[in-house]
């Protein structure tokens, strides 16, 4: 997937030391990935939810590190003539500090994200 804007991702790390390592595995598994649906965003990331046209991550923080989620397999296939990378985790998720809400253009493998928030901005509808 081509990410758009990463700079968004190193905001969020400068302003968020802790969710630093959890930022960082989102947008390294995220650019390795072609997903094509939904269901295989959630193959990736389970916390991860779909709002209207949205889509919101759950990123956690150091008790998310903490619950040592671990790549469990990584396998490459291919489906239609086109490569997808399949990732499935072995975790349990503790915490969720942030969210990321993102625009997924299956289409054209592009995710756009439009914010990282603390649950509390998240709340509020800062990203509606």
């Amino acid at each position: 997937m081509h990410i758009i804007s990463h700079t968004k991702i190193i905001k969020a790390q400068k302003d968020n030391p802790d969710c630093k390592n959890a930022l960082e595995q989102w947008y390294r598994l995220t650019k390795r990935s072609n997903w094509q649906s939904f269901s295989e965003v959630k193959g990736c990331f389970p916390a991860t939810d779909k709002v209207g046209d949205k889509f919101v991550f759950d990123i956690g923080g150091i008790e998310w590190l903490r619950s040592k989620a671990t790549l469990s397999s990584l396998s490459l296939r291919e489906r239609a003539g086109v490569r997808v990378i399949e990732c499935r985790f072995t975790s349990t998720w503790l915490y969720n500090k942030l969210r990321l809400i993102a625009a997924i253009h299956f289409n054209t493998q592009r995710v756009f994200i439009r914010a990282v928030l603390t649950h509390k901005g998240y709340d509020k509808g800062d990203w509606k």
